[in-house]
């Protein structure tokens, strides 16, 4: 009992499992269910690409070829941390979309950037 005799009771029940995660632990895989709306917490800045204008600037992350030959109808997305960027890819992967992982070195703070077919909400933006 708390004070002057009131007792608090706590009615909250949470899920036992949320339903966007699953783990298997005889697997080792954990399941995380995104989609395309949930990816804007991921990046904090994106643009057109421009890669080829200032190839110099950026570092390949990936031991494949860049799969973009050039800019034109693809975009860069940055993020602050690896873990973002390897979920943005996932998910973008899972849709069919083309990434592929850069480190920008234009400043100290490496910021990590895909580069990719998915135009995200650019499409409404050169709209408008």
């Amino acid at each position: 009992m708390g004070k002057a005799g009131l007792q608090h009771k706590n009615t909250s029940k949470l899920p036992p499992v949320l339903p966007y995660l699953k783990i298997n632990m005889e697997k080792e895989v954990v399941t995380i269910k995104l989609d395309l709306d949930d990816i804007g917490y991921l990046y904090n800045t994106s643009t057109r690409s421009f890669y080829y204008d200032q190839a110099d600037r950026f570092e390949c992350q990936e031991e494949i070829k860049n799969p973009f030959d050039k800019d034109d109808g693809n975009y860069m997305y940055w993020m602050e941390s690896p873990t973002s960027a390897l979920l943005f890819q996932k998910v973008l992967k899972g849709y069919g979309h083309i990434t592929f992982l850069l480190a920008d070195l234009a400043d100290e703070n490496v910021g990590y950037v895909v580069m990719t077919n998915y135009s995200g909400n650019w499409e409404e933006i050169c709209q408008e």
